[in-house]
């Protein structure tokens, strides 16, 4: 079951890495050092990848959630709720805006991407959302053993993924036994 969730995040990633390779950066690729000046980063490092992974799950949950009950599982209203899985993906696109043409082309292709994982995968199993997203947070942040920003950075990210792993899966759980 995790191979399912993780392919459509490591899809995702991939695709959302390729076009930020092909776009002119205005500024060098820093990392964040805001860690580095809580009290104490290990824990701060550690919990606040948190934050993003539960807001982020939420909102899918609802987007994706609330299309699944009001196409009745992609079954009424494909037209209209494929459009709006395909702005969803243009307003989660908008977080990494450089320019307008980086923001057309990744909006674009994460509109698809949204359509694609719903009709393929998550129409079937809803719940998968809060692993994929756990994914993604994952290796979003694995950056960080290849370039540390403050020492112990690897090790706090290797506690923000075991937190966000142990609670995707608890949460999963959870809501697949309801």
């Amino acid at each position: 079951m995790i191979s399912t969730a993780a392919f459509p995040a490591l899809a995702v990633i991939g695709f959302l890495a390729l076009l930020s390779s092909f776009a002119p950066q205005s500024t060098p690729n820093w990392g964040n050092a805001g860690m580095a000046g809580a009290s104490i980063p290990l824990i701060a490092g550690a919990l606040s990848p948190m934050m993003g992974y539960l807001s982020t799950t939420l909102i899918l949950i609802l987007v994706f959630g609330s299309v699944h009950h009001l196409t009745n599982g992609w079954q009424k209203r494909q037209l209209i709720f494929g459009a709006l899985l395909f702005l969803a993906g243009f307003v989660f696109a908008a977080n990494s805006v450089e320019n307008v043409g980086s923001f057309l082309m990744t909006g674009t292709i994460a509109g698809v991407l949204f359509i694609l994982i719903y009709t393929f995968i998550l129409r079937h199993h809803t719940a998968l959302v809060i692993l994929m997203v756990a994914v993604y947070f994952i290796l979003i942040g694995s950056g960080s053993i290849v370039n540390p920003m403050f020492p112990g950075e690897g090790i706090s990210w290797i506690l923000s993924s075991l937190l966000i792993g142990g609670v995707a899966w608890f949460w999963h759980g959870k809501l697949v036994n309801q």
